[in-house]
């Protein structure tokens, strides 16, 4: 019994790779020829097909492929299979051939001319800015392109959007709209659009618990778009090879319509609730009522649904319910293939379309340098990815997630049934990450987030960044009256910032707050590393202290709140990830040090306003900070005075807030 091929392979007599190549491209067939005599022809050993009626086990965590359901013994399906007698298809649309129409100018873009040009602009990230109304401040560094497309004020359908989307977003958004009837986007939906359907890549770090639904929507809307628009091509050009094999006629053109490996999206999430509703609005936009089906969709409710037995703890901020709502698991991964009639959940990770993970899902499959299990090929020809929520993997484990990019269109090691004659030249010739779009959302800025957008995304249709012109400071939440003391630390270089804060803070703050004048004092440490060199550092000098971190068991961290609110500990050292999950409140706090500033602004007047009154001595907290964390310190004290307190010459700084009747 012959194999099935993966998308897009029509098992029709056999196409010559001779017939697909003009002779003319040396630098092209060059490449190509590479390719294949460097791909291993070994194939990944087959799992054995399970019965129907097994025992569901939980092993999406456990399983190579991110999928534990093998209902048949090819490992998927074939689109060829959707073709019709005559070689025809029920795709709802004809082949995308409109030359206005932004993923055919994607697609057929020739980037070799731009390489040096990109390479460079990758770089260097020259951004043009400018405030936008209603998006803030937005810079863009140009494109290779030049095309620039105007989608509003229009119907989806001028913006190029597949009719069978089109009959589904009215239903799907109708909760966010006004209420016009020919309103169909609302307004920051209508210029997100414009910019995801131009391809270029974007950075939005105002993500908010008021407008996340918005963005959801709309960058499922453009991904699903570009995901039906590939797979019309590929089913058209398969009718056409089957016509031509039928009738005894050669095909003289290119047919290039696919990547090395099928998945085309790639959205990563941190907890299994956001991948809940992601699906669950992935099936809602693919699938009418009545006219379709999503399989297996009882044991997806079942493993990504929300537990209705546990709990809900009490004495927790709003913001915490809010984002830590439903099933929290943060580790899983889902492949999602796409059909005319249906939408297949827990497919094979190489016959997908979508894949939807967290990132320690993926990365327990990707592995890691001297493991023996390393499967990461199905990210070599991903043409969209999506990082929502990526505040929250920051406080998870950000190396994850840049490891993720690290092996993102990386040579294949196998070929995985690929027809080599119908994979993209720029595929081929290694170019693929210059026509990836990458999609970033955080609820705010950080170093570590801007690396990442400015060292692993080449789109040549260039970049958009979209941030807070303005931040007003968390520091107008604190209601009591303490006083405030910012303390500069300077520093000349990024990789001495470790050692220098150490430094500065042993030699210059904690000798004045180990008095017993200033008992009962807590510091905030937003960096693990740093909390390990100082709790050693104080359990060497003999301090009085307690501590809790996010790896500190219940009885611990209870343990620890005991002798510090009853005094026989002087000190308590905190971690943000610990407070970030646990949004514990620490009674008996008279004083607070920030050895380093928290990413979530709010988490400062959250710890300020834990400060209880003591007749001995007046409350006071004590921030170190330096020039490297000015974004942080924009979110606590506000843009403006975070600019005059980094470039001011006078190294401290102090404020006061006062209480709140």
């Amino acid at each position: 019994m012959s194999k099935r091929k993966r998308e897009g392979a029509v098992e029709v007599g056999t196409v010559h790779v001779s017939k697909h190549f003009n002779e003319t491209e040396d630098v092209s067939v060059s490449a190509y020829q590479s390719l294949i005599s460097s791909i291993s022809t070994t194939r990944l050993p087959k799992r054995k097909r399970k019965e129907p009626k097994r025992a569901r086990v939980e092993s999406d965590k456990q399983v190579t492929f991110g999928s534990d359901d093998k209902d048949h013994e090819d490992g998927g399906y074939s689109e060829t299979e959707e073709l019709n007698c005559d070689g025809s298809h029920d795709d709802d649309d004809d082949v995308i051939t409109d030359s206005k129409d932004p993923f055919v100018h994607h697609v057929s873009f020739d980037v070799e001319p731009h390489l040096p040009e990109l390479d460079n602009a990758a770089m260097t990230s020259f951004y043009q800015y400018h405030n936008d109304p209603l998006l803030g401040q937005v810079g863009i560094v140009p494109g290779m392109d030049g095309l620039s497309s105007q989608l509003k004020g229009k119907s989806l359908s001028d913006g190029h959007v597949r009719q069978r989307i089109c009959k589904t977003w009215t239903t799907v958004n109708k909760k966010l709209l006004s209420g016009s009837r020919d309103q169909i986007f609302t307004p920051l939906q209508e210029e997100l659009f414009d910019i995801l359907n131009n391809y270029r890549d974007i950075l939005y770090t105002d993500r908010t618990f008021e407008n996340y639904e918005e963005i959801r929507n709309v960058y499922l809307l453009h991904s699903l778009n570009h995901v039906l628009k590939t797979r019309s091509r590929v089913l058209k050009h398969n009718s056409r090879l089957l016509r031509a094999s039928q009738e005894g006629k050669e095909v003289t053109v290119e047919l290039r319509d696919q990547g090395l490996t099928r998945p085309k999206v790639l959205i990563l999430l941190p907890f299994r609730e956001s991948a809940f509703k992601v699906i669950n609005t992935i099936s809602k936009l693919l699938i009418e009522d009545g006219q379709g089906q999503v399989r297996y969709r009882k044991r997806f409710q079942e493993d990504y649904g929300p537990d209705s037995t546990e709990k809900e703890p009490a004495s927790k901020p709003d913001s915490w319910y809010k984002m830590f709502a439903g099933n929290i698991d943060d580790c899983f991964r889902l492949g999602i293939a796409v059909s005319s009639k249906q939408l297949k959940l827990y497919s094979d990770f190489y016959h997908s379309d979508i894949l939807v993970a967290s990132p320690l899902g993926l990365r327990t499959i990707v592995g890691g340098e001297g493991d023996k299990k390393q499967d990461y090929d199905y990210l070599s020809s991903l043409e969209i990815v999506i990082c929502d929520q990526l505040d929250i993997m920051l406080m998870q484990n950000w190396e994850h997630v840049q490891h993720i990019f690290e092996h993102m269109h990386l040579q294949p090691r196998g070929s995985h049934d690929v027809d080599f004659s119908r994979v993209r030249m720029w595929s081929l010739s290694g170019h693929s990450k210059y026509y990836r779009q990458t999609l970033l959302f955080s609820a705010f800025p950080t170093a570590e987030i801007n690396s990442l957008f400015s060292n692993h995304c080449y789109n040549y249709h260039g970049k958009v960044k979209i941030s807070v012109p303005d931040y007003k400071g968390s520091i107008c939440q604190v209601t009591f009256h303490i006083p405030q003391t910012f303390r500069r630390m300077d520093c000349s270089k990024h990789s001495e910032l470790a050692e220098m804060r150490f430094k500065f803070f042993t030699e210059e703050i904690l000798p004045h707050y180990s008095s017993p004048l200033m008992a009962q004092t807590a510091i905030f440490i937003a960096s693990y590393l740093d909390f390990v060199r100082l709790r050693n550092y104080m359990a060497r000098e003999d301090k009085s202290f307690t501590q809790i971190c996010e790896y500190t068991k219940q009885s611990d961290i209870s343990r620890a709140r005991t002798k510090f609110f009853h005094g026989k500990r002087h000190f308590i050292l905190l971690t943000e990830r610990m407070y970030f999950f646990h949004r514990i409140k620490i009674r008996g706090i008279h004083h607070v040090i920030f050895y380093s500033l928290p990413q979530y602004a709010d988490f400062y007047s959250e710890i300020l306003n834990h400060v209880e009154m003591k007749d001995a001595s007046s409350p006071s907290c004590t921030v170190v900070y330096s020039k490297y964390e000015a974004l942080q310190l924009a979110r606590v004290v506000g843009s403006r005075r975070a600019q005059i307190m980094c470039q001011s010459h006078e190294p401290l700084h102090m404020m006061v807030t006062h209480t709140r009747k």
